[in-house]
């Protein structure tokens, strides 16, 4: 029944008022939803897009060498700060290690290095200007001392870039006892040193 044929039975189109609508075809309806997603997608990409251009913070980790020596014994303390990021490097990497009261710089020598200047001081640790390459790790050791007898629990960080923002702090826990470490445990950190002072005059080396 045709729009003029329902207004002359019904008598009411005219006096509503109601203008004659015509049906929405097929192909303009597909339209419309081929239209809504195409908008779709390219919300998707360009949320992807802002993500992936985000610089994610670095992430730090600390270790001891040993997890039990004798008082006044010593043992490395190694921080490892990493780039989670795939194309950008991490600029101005910085962070502090406040050492617990029972552990101490023994000298204050670094082995390996983040680049910045790293400051091992009387208690305390730091690392200021420090760089990581994308997708990468960076490590550096300083050798401490155990002057107290008791369980000693180092906090560091939280690690902190210019570009990427603050990261994470970082836990690693020490045993400082009365007896001797292994001979084994022993030979293990001399030749730990001794690599990494060797790695060290090679890098001076290659850089000269």
């Amino acid at each position: 029944m045709s729009s003029s044929s329902f207004s002359e039975v019904c008598g009411c189109s005219d006096r509503l008022g109601l203008p004659d609508r015509p049906a929405v075809s097929a192909s303009i309806l597909r339209r419309l939803i081929a239209a809504a997603l195409v908008t779709a997608c390219l919300v998707v990409v360009a949320a992807g897009q802002v993500k992936a251009d985000t610089v994610q913070p670095p992430s730090l980790n600390i270790a001891f060498g040993f997890g039990n020596i004798p008082l006044n014994g010593a043992d490395l303390l190694t921080f490892t700060i990493a780039n989670p990021n795939i194309s950008t490097s991490l600029l101005g990497v910085a962070f502090s290690d406040a050492l617990p009261a029972g552990l101490d710089v023994s000298f204050p020598h670094v082995f390996g290095g983040c680049g910045g200047t790293v400051d091992a001081a009387t208690g305390s640790i730091t690392l200021s200007g420090g760089s990581v390459v994308p997708n990468m790790s960076c490590s550096f050791s300083v050798l401490l001392i155990g002057t107290s007898i008791a369980t000693e629990i180092d906090v560091a960080g939280p690690v902190s870039s210019t570009n990427g923002g603050t990261g994470n702090t970082a836990t690693a826990s020490v045993v400082v006892g009365s007896t001797l470490p292994e001979p084994a445990s022993i030979f293990l950190l001399a030749s730990g040193l001794a690599g990494l002072g060797l790695c060290k005059k090679r890098i001076r080396r290659l850089s000269s």
